[in-house]
């Protein structure tokens, strides 16, 4: 029988991974891979959310056999920019080793936030001999971000 001295070990830390905020609820954002050199179930590894990520549980899930991370909400850039998440790697060992690696999820931008004018009403007058190319009014917009 193969005794755990070997604690599981993530393929990369940190795991870096940019997603549109327009993804679809349930993509798949990142597969982290843990790799445990013990025999047996000393090498089988489970995946979980570290303590200090469980506030996005209802953001995202983490398989616990494959390691895949998906998303379980629309994501808004808006509001949320970033995401750091800590996934454990724990083996079936006796005592269990484990490893933790960090997921830094970057939400970028999608074009879903129409303009607005800075006022409603522009008014404007124009001489009648007035120049082509004579600027009669100047608007402004502006976008959340």
């Amino acid at each position: 029988m193969d005794v755990n001295d070997n604690a599981p070990k993530f393929e990369s830390n940190p795991y870096r991974v940019s997603l549109a905020e327009n993804a679809a609820i349930g993509s798949s954002i990142v597969q982290v891979v843990a790799h445990d050199t013990d025999a047996g179930p000393s090498a089988d590894i489970s995946y979980m959310f570290a303590p200090v990520s469980t506030e996005f549980l209802s953001v995202f899930s983490v398989n616990a056999h494959s390691g895949w991370i998906n998303t379980l909400v629309k994501l808004d850039r808006e509001t949320t920019a970033s995401y750091e998440l800590h996934v454990v790697a724990m083996d079936h060992g006796t005592p269990a080793l484990s490893d933790t690696t960090i997921i830094e999820v970057t939400i970028t931008d999608h074009n879903d936030e129409p303009p607005v004018f800075s006022r409603r009403i522009y008014d404007a007058s124009v001489r009648e001999d007035a120049l082509p190319g004579t600027i009669v009014v100047k608007v402004s917009t502006t976008e959340r971000t």
